[in-house]
């Protein structure tokens, strides 16, 4: 009898919310510490350092939704992709053997009380102190001491995948090779990260792509877009991006994107892929916009002459000077 008691009241805690089984995190007691922990928490996007601050941490569809699709465990691993009105949402890269209600890839969002960081309380305090080192580089320095730091440690493979990267191969790797530009790509007056490599400034033939796209929100660094091998990306001469790639070994892609906020989004773009007719399937080239990427058929169709007419505008656009860029090397001097 008393153990089904027992039984029933911590039913009764779990059904009651986050905080039955979970401390809020730094001693949250009021809306004004809730807000300066979110605040704090922007400063780890992209991070896997951060963790749930107990166990049966609720985690809904949506902020702020009605949809429980998971819940947090205290040891589980994931990674903080956005911060939004009190809620953090994350994926869950390394579901605990512990946690019996999250999995490898659960994502949604829990509410931030209940998420915290491995900062030291000087370092929580500091990073919104206007005199910080996250004020300096334009607001990137946590970026880019980031890549500083894993060049000078010869980060392996695993360890890049760790924190999300789509394709470790173009990760930057050398104090001299690797660096950066800051260019304000749509004149709203907040200058965009962009990781890249010298090889990118080829004066014949094809430069390098591009690695990384960081720009501020809230504040604070987001990565917004990535190369990788079958998705490369060139910075165009009026600001907008240039993504060449395929879906499939038989199937080309070609986007101008323009940054839109703190997202790209598909201006135009070329793309081939197969059709029907009468039953026979066929493949032929599409003028797409935003919604491309699943309704081409659905969009005008051109013929291959115009497709590659317009393929060899975006390439021409490409701009092949831009800068200053700044190595990795030249970044760590600073430091000293």
């Amino acid at each position: 009898m008393k153990k089904a008691f027992l039984l029933i009241i911590l039913v009764a805690l779990i059904l009651s919310g986050e905080s039955a089984l979970a401390a809020k995190a730094r001693s949250i007691s009021s809306d004004t510490d809730s807000a300066y922990h979110a605040q704090h928490l922007m400063m780890h996007l992209q991070e896997t350092n951060c963790r749930a601050t107990g166990n049966y941490i609720k985690t809904r569809n949506k902020a702020n939704g009605g949809k429980v699709v998971g819940h947090l465990e205290q040891a589980d691993k994931f990674i903080l992709l956005d911060v939004k009105n009190g809620w953090a949402q994350i994926e869950v890269i390394d579901s605990d053997k512990t946690s019996p209600d999250s999995w490898n890839g659960m994502a949604g969002w829990v509410n931030s009380d209940y998420v915290d960081c491995t900062c030291s309380s000087a370092e929580y305090a500091q990073h919104h102190n206007t005199n910080s080192t996250s004020d300096s580089w334009y607001g990137y320095d946590s970026v880019l001491r980031f890549f500083y730091n894993a060049i000078i440690e010869k980060w392996e493979f695993e360890e890049i995948l760790e924190y999300g990267f789509m394709e470790p191969y173009d990760f930057p790797n050398s104090l001299s090779n690797d660096g950066f530009i800051l260019l304000d790509l749509n004149s709203d007056g907040v200058k965009e990260l962009i990781i890249l490599d010298q090889g990118y400034y080829c004066s014949d033939g094809e430069p390098a792509f591009l690695s990384y796209i960081y720009t501020l929100k809230n504040g604070s660094p987001i990565r917004i877009l990535e190369s990788w091998t079958r998705s490369r990306k060139y910075i165009c001469t009026d600001g907008s991006v240039y993504n060449t790639g395929s879906n499939g070994a038989s199937y080309e892609v070609n986007y101008i994107l323009d940054l839109v906020g703190s997202e790209f989004v598909v201006r135009e773009g070329i793309l081939s892929g197969d059709y029907e007719v009468n039953g026979e399937l066929k493949t032929g080239w599409f003028l797409v916009d935003e919604s491309a990427d699943f309704t081409y058929t659905e969009h005008e169709m051109i013929s291959e002459e115009e497709a590659y007419r317009r393929i060899n505008q975006y390439q021409e656009s490409i701009d092949r000077q831009i800068g200053p860029f700044i190595s990795f090397g030249e970044y760590g001097n600073s430091l000293e």
